[in-house]
Formats: structure tokens, C-alpha cells, sequence
């Protein structure tokens, strides 16, 4: 018998057609995932900003820790140059301080003088340690030509190495704030020297001449 109307499924499918009155989930689930796509993409981008930033951060931050640690370093070295300019300038006034200091007299007036020339001394040394300089009378100590100036000799066969035997003239030097030591003055020495080995440097330099101008500074 033929239906007058047509005849359609329970779930809504016509049966005539083939067509469904429900929603396609071919296409939903088509914009689920484009929109999940989309979140991720967006979650990348934030990411790939977040690690920009903080890597133009720790850029930033290891710069500022240079230029600080360059000025401190520069600071410090504009004072230790002061400071060895000034230090320059009294070298005189020391040398002077040790040229009574060496006067050897029994004279009761004199003592007493050298005694307060001492503490005068002993004033300025202290200042001048205040402010990392650091005075070298090495005698009996090993030659040292990177701190020392030998401006005489005397053979010595019974020293093994070559030694001060004499200081004519203290030396200074001034420490940094990194720990280096620079040379202000060398200290000017007779040196006693060792007989040369094959395994001992030159002699350093210096003679009868050398010991006759150091005479003269006496």
C-alpha cells in the first residue's frame, strides 16, 4: 500500500532522500579543532615572548653587572693613580727622613733629634700604608731586577745567590684593588753576587762606576 505522506526514520533520516535533520559532526568537530589550533598558536607566540623577554632581561642584567664591575675597576684605578702621583711627590721628603735617620752620632742633642725625625717617619709610613703603599728596604734579600735597580756589585764566592749587600736608596710600591703590585720606585742596591753558573742568569749591571755614583748620592 503507498503512504500518502513520506515516510521518514525514528532518528529523523528521510528515508526518500537520504537526508538528516541533525547537525553534520564532520563540521563541528572540524571547528573544534580549528580553534584548538588556534589557542596553541596564540600559547606559542606568549611563549616565544616570555622567553624573548627574559632572555633580553638577562642580556640586560649581565650588562649592567659589567658596567658596574668596569666602573669600580676604573674608580679604583684612578685612585691608586692619585695616589701614586701624590706618594711621587713626598718620595723626596722620605729619602730625606732616611738620610738623618742613618747619621750616627753619640751626642746626646742628636739622639734626641733622630728620635723625633723617627717618629716623623714613622707618621708618614703610616699613611702612606693607609693607602696600600708599600716600602721595600730589601737588603739581605734576594736580587730581584723586576722590583730592584742594581746600581753597584761586589763578587761574592761565598753567596750562592746573587744578594742585596747594600741599599742606597729604599724602593715603593703601590697594591691595587685587584691584588697587582706596581712599581713606583725600584730600590737602588749594591748587589753582592753569587759566582756564576750555567743555570744562573747575567750578572746584573753595575761596577766601579756604578759604585762611585752611588757613593756620590751618599
Amino acid at each position: 500500500m503507498e503512504a500518502t505522506e513520506e515516510t521518514k526514520h525514528p532518528e529523523g533520516i528521510d528515508v526518500a532522500d537520504g537526508r538528516s535533520d541533525a547537525p553534520e559532526s564532520t563540521d563541528v568537530a572540524n571547528e573544534q579543532a580549528a580553534a584548538e589550533n588556534a589557542a596553541e598558536s596564540e600559547l606559542d607566540a606568549a611563549r616565544r615572548e616570555i622567553a624573548e623577554l627574559k632572555d633580553s632581561w638577562n642580556r640586560e642584567r649581565a650588562d649592567f653587572a659589567n658596567f658596574r664591575k668596569r666602573t669600580i675597576q676604573e674608580r679604583a684605578r684612578a685612585q691608586g693613580e692619585a695616589v701614586a702621583k701624590f706618594t711621587h711627590e713626598l718620595l723626596d721628603v722620605m729619602d730625606n727622613l732616611e738620610r738623618v735617620l742613618s747619621i750616627k752620632s753619640e751626642n746626646p742633642e742628636v739622639k734626641n733629634y733622630i728620635v723625633g725625625v723617627e717618629m716623623i717617619r714613622t707618621s708618614f709610613v703610616q699613611v702612606l700604608q693607609n693607602h696600600n703603599i708599600r716600602i721595600s728596604n730589601p737588603l739581605n734579600e734576594p736580587f730581584d731586577p723586576m722590583s730592584m735597580e742594581a746600581i753597584a756589585r761586589e763578587d761574592r764566592p761565598d753567596f750562592t745567590t746573587d744578594t742585596v749587600v747594600e741599599v742606597y736608596q729604599s724602593g715603593y710600591a703601590i697594591e691595587t684593588a685587584a691584588g697587582e703590585k706596581q712599581t713606583l720606585r725600584p730600590a737602588r742596591v749594591k748587589v753582592g753576587v753569587a759566582p756564576k753558573t750555567e743555570s744562573q742568569p747575567a750578572r746584573p749591571a753595575g761596577g766601579e762606576d756604578a759604585a762611585q755614583g752611588a757613593a756620590e748620592q751618599q
